[in-house]
């Protein structure tokens, strides 16, 4: 059942690869790095290549089963002269060792006594027979040992090919999500870069009004390293994983493909949007969580919260 599951998710997999338009440079899919696996990996294809060993011993261990004829002719001139036409042909049979045959032989001119039994009528004669053995070679024999080796060869084989696809295909999926996943991490970073230089900004402008104190964009500054160096440490895993990717992402000839980063899925811009405003309005209480101040300070604490509720949503 799992044999037959494998066979026609490959065979999915190469109508699907004869479907899709060829030389598309789009996100990357699963889909197309299992279809390179199945068309172009060595690995697998050196398990196919075995399976064609193992069918092509089969079909000569069934070779030993089929029709065969033989004939001879003999012409003896001297004192007894004399010509002779012998044809068998025999037909081996697996069940019991049984072999049937059926010929004809023709023996005319002059023999030898001792020869008499080559000599037949004007006509010839026809014969026809079979041979069973009674206990030598009756349960089994080279014939028949030599087809179930074969068979149980192929067998071997084909599991051997269902195995490695399997094994392929779990490494090449492997190697895809873990690329997948160290281009998501990169976006991640870069976006959060990106929040910390726009934040620099804006810290600068409240340190020329007077409105924050520079530690704070000393601070900022920090992270804008701290988030730099993380950046060029994503960048280095997600080519590790383009370069083992690309021990499965095969091209036409076979050659490896490193997959470009603009070949990663990114999500929709709805999405990144959301995620943006879920970072900015996470952990604003300023504003709501902090307890009005006595009414005689109202006036003089209204721009110093301000301020401060500008400088949380900042972050």
């Amino acid at each position: 059942m799992i044999r037959h599951c494998v066979r026609a998710a490959a065979a999915a997999l190469v109508l699907a690869g004869v479907a899709a338009p060829a030389g598309a440079q789009g996100p990357l899919t699963a889909s197309e790095v299992l279809l390179s696996v199945e068309q172009a990996l060595p690995l697998l294809e050196r398990a196919r290549r075995e399976l064609d060993a193992a069918r092509g011993a089969q079909v000569s261990a069934n070779g030993a089963f089929d029709l065969t004829l033989k004939a001879e002719s003999l012409s003896v001139r001297g004192y007894y002269d004399n010509d002779r036409v012998t044809s068998v042909l025999e037909q081996p049979l697996a069940p019991l060792g049984l072999t049937t045959f059926g010929g004809y032989r023709s023996g005319r001119g002059v023999f030898a006594p001792y020869d008499g039994k080559a000599q037949t009528l004007s006509e010839g004669e026809l014969r026809a027979g079979f041979t069973l053995p009674l206990l030598r070679d009756r349960s089994t024999d080279a014939r028949r040992t030599g087809r179930e080796v074969a068979d149980r060869g192929v067998d071997a084989a084909e599991r051997g090919l269902d195995k490695a696809r399997l094994t392929y295909f779990k490494d090449a999926l492997a190697a895809y999500w873990n690329w997948a996943a160290a281009g998501r991490q990169r976006d991640i970073v870069r976006a959060l870069l990106d929040l910390a230089l726009a934040r620099d900004g804006q810290l600068a402008d409240g340190v020329g009004l007077g409105q924050t104190a520079p530690v704070e964009r000393t601070d900022n500054r920090r992270a804008i390293l701290q988030r730099r160096s993380a950046l060029a440490t994503a960048e280095r895993s997600l080519q590790q994983a383009a370069i083992e990717l690309s021990l499965y992402l095969r091209g036409p000839d076979g050659a490896p493909l490193q997959p470009s980063a603009g070949r990663l899925r990114h999500p929709a811009s709805g999405s990144r949007a959301a995620a943006r405003r879920s970072v900015r309005h996470r952990g604003g209480p300023c504003e709501a969580t902090r307890a009005g101040p006595p009414a005689s300070h109202a006036r003089s604490r209204t721009r110093s919260c301000s301020s401060r509720a500008t400088a949380c949503c900042r972050r």
